[in-house]
């Protein structure tokens, strides 16, 4: 990360601190909203998520390429949660969460 990268995430920071300040109500109408998949076979996405061992970890993990998988999303603000909503896939496809669904 660059010393721009930082200067502009401070900057937002300090501009989203300000608003949170002068305007109560500025929280209540931000929806934060997030998703994530899971594999039903137990596989886990080492890109997501992070091992900490004394050792070195010598398993081989071997995986179908079309798996099974189970998307979540979920949305909320200051008032109110939506979702939890479950997308399943099946082998034929992968599950994304967009507009139709």
């Amino acid at each position: 990360m660059t010393q721009s990268h930082k200067d502009k995430r401070l900057n937002f920071c300090q501009w989203f601190l300000g608003k949170v300040e002068d305007d109560n109500s500025f929280l209540d109408r931000i929806l934060w909203t997030d998703e994530c998949s899971f594999t039903l076979d137990g596989y886990v996405n080492r890109q997501n998520i992070r091992f900490l061992a004394l050792e070195r970890l010598t398993d081989i993990i071997k995986i179908n390429r079309f798996n099974r998988k189970l998307n979540i999303f979920v949305g909320f603000n200051m008032k109110f949660i939506i979702g939890p909503y479950f997308f399943e896939g099946n082998n034929s496809f992968s599950v994304k969460v967009n507009g139709e669904r």
